[in-house]
C-alpha cells in the first residue's frame, strides 16, 4: 500500500498510519510532525509503503537516549526519476563527529551542487534536492550522481532528472 503526499501544507497537523478492518491493529509512521525513529519526515512528493516484504537494515545501535546507526550509508534517492525535487538520505553512525560532504555531479563528473560540506554527528539525516545547480538554475533533464563522502566511506548513487 502506498501512501502518497503531493503537497505537505501543515506537517505539525499531520498522520500516517494503516490499520485492519476491525480498527484493533495498526502501524504508525508518523503523527503530528514526530515521525518514528530512522523514519523520514513527510514532505512534499512523500510517499510512504506499508509492505509485508522484509525490511532492508542497515545496522542500528541503540542507546537509551535515542537509536543511531552502526554504519555509514547513502540510501537511494526517493523519488527516483523524479521531476521537481528528490529526498537524498544518508547517516552516520555513533561513536563521534564526522566531516560530511554530500555533492550532486552531472555524467561528466563535474559538481553541480554541493548539498552538505560539514561537520556533522551521529545520526539519520535528509536533504531536498530541487534539482538546482549551486547558483539556483534549474539543471537540464538527464542523470545525476548523488556522492556522500565522510572518512573513508564514499557512496555514489545515481538519480535521473525529468523536467
Amino acid at each position: 500500500i502506498f501512501c502518497q503526499y503531493l503537497d505537505v501544507t501543515y506537517p505539525d497537523n499531520s498522520m500516517t498510519a494503516i490499520e485492519d478492518e476491525t480498527e484493533t491493529d495498526g502501524l504508525l509512521y508518523q503523527i503530528s510532525d514526530s515521525p518514528e525513529p530512522g523514519a523520514m519526515p513527510l514532505t512534499n512528493t512523500f510517499v510512504c509503503k506499508f509492505t509485508t516484504d522484509p525490511p532492508v537494515l542497515l545496522g542500528i545501535a541503540e542507546s537509551k537516549d535515542e537509536t543511531l546507526p552502526k554504519v555509514f550509508a547513502l540510501s537511494q534517492n526517493f523519488p527516483n526519476p523524479f521531476g521537481r525535487n528528490t529526498r537524498i538520505a544518508y547517516q552516520i553512525p555513533a561513536g563521534r563527529s564526522v566531516h560530511a560532504v554530500l555533492q550532486v555531479y552531472d555524467i561528466s563528473g563535474k559538481v553541480v551542487r554541493t548539498l552538505v560540506n560539514k561537520e556533522q554527528g551521529p545520526g539519520y539525516y535528509v536533504l531536498t534536492w530541487d534539482g538546482c545547480d549551486a547558483f539556483g538554475k534549474k539543471v537540464a533533464s538527464g542523470v545525476y550522481f548523488a556522492r556522500f563522502a565522510a572518512e573513508d566511506y564514499i557512496k555514489t548513487g545515481k538519480m535521473l532528472y525529468l523536467k
